[in-house]
């Protein structure tokens, strides 16, 4: 009885395990409260430009490897990622806001990295590393609110791909990288879709059907999203579901069954079926593998409105997931044919009161089951984050809202990264304030079942301003080289910031700056794979150590996401005994085309033989292993 008893026991421990997804404290403690490392970025004397939505990037500019911090705000900022003092600041086209995050990447295969901004002027414009104007071209008299960088037609180069707010159905321009227009662009009529101005970042790009050539989805101020090929042609729907259609012409609502039939009767007293849509004016698209079997598919976050109404009153904020063909998403279980609904209702969308909140869908694995997530913060003042089986688990939604304090708080679009290395992936955003109340936002640290474990408050506003916050989203990486990662935000009233964040020497970044990439796709998944390879600093060190011994890490292709590379270690040297012990992880920064991982000897005292250790790196899906994909390093004994 005492064995059934034990074993009884043990099973009812297992059970009780299984079931606790979330860290305990010790956990909790192992990611430290960040602490502000240096603040008024690119600001003058006593104020700073008004900083918008523009999320900042981090790179090497010169090759010095030393990191740059990379803000735009109505000028262009590059700082020193050490102490944020100001390298140079360049003022491109009209001078106007920039909304779009600042693209970096090597757009035209010289191995050297570019600066790609859009204004709201109507420019867009690409510069050297050293802020020198390549080209600059102006599409539109009105606002460029999205940018990326992306391969359309795999010829090496990156082709340029800008949207406006504009009040027509041509929205959508795609530059060459020496400046011209592609053939077919912008957009072709409408006679195969719906369109008409883009007020966010909105535009996803990727390789969506795997033909080796990109697609470009652009939800609009429509109910429609178009996606288009890379020559601007449309993307046919679903035939058997939508007849003839491209995916421009195939209206969504709410009901499954409304949007199949083409219309609804926005009628008042008709059921909600019959009168429930999104609109997508300000509704982002994502392009990821959510369930993981290898097929991609689009994410949107509408504003979901009643069109019964007279001023088409919004109602909430409303996930679609859609496969290639535009049907809805439909497999493992998971079923996207029904949405989910009543998710929260707008506090506000007057941005005379307090500026409007940007539902960017981040699409990641947030508790490590090997399927996504879909994070997004809401004009209901909190941030979402729903399972593939419709539901928010944990503690989902985080209010950044707090109703005692009288007045509102909305967050940015959040970046995420398992920044203790646990398992259970962090969520990092930002907030911002109401306008005329003289308060600040602040920097939000949560887990991944929505915990929340770190809270700062971010500087008070520089100058005259009376508030302060950070509306754009926030970029996580290596600015000074230590073991930390930091977090860089562009704050509306005081400059760029930047704080450590301690315990986070092991962190795996999995989201870690606006649309997932310096070049600002909606996606995290490099395209082609960049190639990954090792070798030893030194060969052989001393015992007592010697600075510089480690293995450089490197890489070739894309630099626009942090790359976590895996390894493992062996020899006769033992891990974490003879040397100071090796995590099996390190990330090469965004924008960074290497990352070293120290060996540091243990001296101790027996006098034994020289020891060797062996670092080689791991297969894994992100990146393509070349040779030589291990090194080693020999421990000389000085006892």
């Amino acid at each position: 009885m005492r064995e059934h008893g034990l074993s009884f026991t043990i099973l009812a421990m297992a059970l009780l395990l299984s079931w606790v997804s979330v860290p305990g404290p010790a956990a909790v403690a192992a990611v430290g409260t960040p602490f502000l490392k240096w603040k008024y970025g690119g600001c003058y004397s006593s104020w700073c430009e008004t900083g918008w939505y523009s999320s900042p990037a981090v790179a090497d500019l010169d090759g010095d490897g030393k990191m740059e911090v990379l803000g735009a705000a109505y000028s262009l900022f590059v700082l020193n990622g050490e102490d944020g003092t100001q390298q140079f600041s360049v003022v491109t086209g009209s001078g106007g806001r920039v909304w779009p995050g600042v693209v970096v990447a090597d757009v035209d295969k010289d191995e050297k990295l570019e600066i790609v901004i859009a204004q709201s002027g109507g420019y867009v414009t690409v510069l050297d590393h050293t802020g020198k104007t390549i080209w600059s071209r102006k599409p539109t008299t009105s606002e460029l609110r999205g940018l990326s960088a992306y391969d359309l037609n795999r010829d090496g180069f990156l082709e340029i791909i800008v949207t406006g707010a504009v009040g027509s159905k041509t929205n959508t321009w795609v530059y060459s990288h020496k400046g011209d227009l592609l053939a077919g662009w912008p957009q072709l009529s409408d006679e195969s879709g719906y369109a008409w101005g883009v007020f966010n970042s909105n535009a996803a790009v990727y390789d969506l059907d795997k033909d080796g050539l990109g697609e470009i989805v652009v939800p609009s101020d429509v109910h429609y999203i178009c996606a288009y090929n890379s020559d601007g042609s449309h993307i046919p729907a679903n035939l058997a579901l939508y007849g003839e259609k491209a995916w421009g012409k195939v209206g969504a609502w709410e009901s499954l069954t409304v949007e199949k039939r083409g219309w609804g009767t926005c009628s008042q007293g008709d059921p909600r079926s019959e009168r429930y849509r999104p609109n997508f004016a300000h509704g982002a698209s994502t392009i990821a593998d959510v369930n993981g079997d290898a097929s991609l598919e689009v994410v949107v976050v509408g504003n979901v409105y009643d069109c019964a109404t007279a001023n088409y009153s919004s109602r909430y904020n409303g996930i679609y997931i859609f496969n290639r063909d535009r049907s809805r998403f439909n497999r493992d279980g998971f079923n996207w044919r029904s949405v989910p609904v009543n998710t929260g209702a707008p506090l506000s969308e007057d941005y005379n009161v307090i500026e409007n909140c940007q539902p960017n869908p981040v699409v990641v694995d947030l508790d490590g089951d090997g399927r996504k997530e879909i994070v997004y913060s809401s004009y209901d003042g909190r941030v979402h984050a729903f399972w593939l089986d419709k539901k928010e688990h944990g503690k989902w939604p985080f209010s950044v809202h707090n109703a005692a304090e009288g007045f509102m708080r909305f967050a940015s679009e959040p970046v995420v990264a398992d920044l203790d290395n646990d398992g259970c992936a962090e969520v990092i955003f930002t907030s911002w304030v109401e306008k005329g109340t003289h308060r600040t936002g602040k920097l939000h640290i949560v887990d991944c079942m929505g915990n929340l474990l770190r809270q700062v408050s971010l500087p008070a506003a520089y100058g005259s301003p009376d508030w302060n916050g950070a509306l754009a989203a926030p970029t996580l990486a290596d600015i000074d080289d230590d073991p930390a990662l930091e977090v860089v935000i562009n704050t509306a009233h005081s400059g760029l910031v930047a704080y450590d964040i301690p315990g986070t020497a092991d962190a795996r970044i999995l989201w870690g700056t606006g649309r997932g990439n310096y070049q600002r796709t909606g996606t995290v998944v490099p395209s082609p794979l960049p190639k990954v390879t090792v070798a030893a600093a030194k060969t052989q060190v001393p015992e007592s150590g010697a600075s510089g011994t480690g293995f450089r890490i490197r890489r070739t292709g894309s630099r626009a996401s942090a790359l976590t590379v895996k390894y493992t270690v062996s020899g006769t040297a033992t891990n974490g005994v003879d040397y100071k012990k090796l995590s099996g992880f390190r990330m090469i920064p965004a924008g960074a085309a290497s990352a070293f991982v120290p060996l540091a000897p243990v001296d101790d005292l027996e006098n034994e033989a020289n020891e060797r250790v062996s670092l080689k790196l791991s297969v894994d899906s992100s990146y393509i292993l070349t040779k030589p994909a291990g090194a080693g390093i020999t421990i000389v004994d000085n006892d």
